[in-house]
């Protein structure tokens, strides 16, 4: 909104708002312009325009990349990822993927969108630390239960009001045994 408080009604303060967006981003993002066949079947894409942060993500320049098509640029696309895309500005609706490009070595959420006919932009999120984290966060636990179930004596994790979070295999069964002597009383 301009100063004075009113939404803007000039025409060219939403496109330098939509500039400004593109440029600021954070993640990754990827302005393509659909190449189709004689058929009309999507077949490419020629990259419009790219933002810094998509500069880091993929190695690559404004220089390199500006005006090219994406599998000249990136001849091992997944045909997945393609796939994918090229149903955005076929139908006009977004999409969202979580995606793992062998190319890149790294887990991606994409997010897509058409903002005119035959374009389509790219929101590239990397979650390679997140995903490796929850890897690493499943991985210990299995270790930790494995540990845990090893032991012979009884073992229990158990919060301030006693509450049980964690019983090996021990604690387990000589709880169920408790409780029907319990129940048998």
């Amino acid at each position: 909104m301009p100063r004075t408080g009113k939404p803007e009604t000039d025409a060219g303060a939403g496109s330098r708002l939509s500039r400004l967006l593109f440029k600021n981003l954070i993640n990754g993002a990827l302005h393509v312009a659909v190449i189709r066949n004689r058929r009309g079947v999507i077949t490419d894409f020629i990259i419009l325009n790219i933002n810094k942060a998509w500069e880091r993500i993929a190695g690559r320049t404004r220089r390199q990349v500006l005006g090219k098509r994406m599998r000249s640029v990136f001849p091992g696309m997944d045909k997945t990822l393609f796939e994918f895309a090229a149903e955005v500005p076929a139908n006009g609706r977004g999409k969202k993927c979580e995606y793992h490009s062998l190319m890149f070595g790294k887990w991606f959420q994409v997010s897509l969108f058409s903002p005119a006919a035959d374009e389509c932009v790219f929101i590239f999120a990397d979650t390679t630390a997140v995903r490796q984290s929850e890897e690493r966060r499943v991985r210990d636990e299995k270790a930790f239960r494995a540990i845990l179930n090893a032991t012979a004596e009884t073992a229990m994790l158990v919060d301030k009001k006693g509450a049980i979070l964690i019983a090996n295999r021990t604690a387990s069964d000589r709880l169920k045994k408790e409780q029907q002597r319990i129940d048998r009383q």
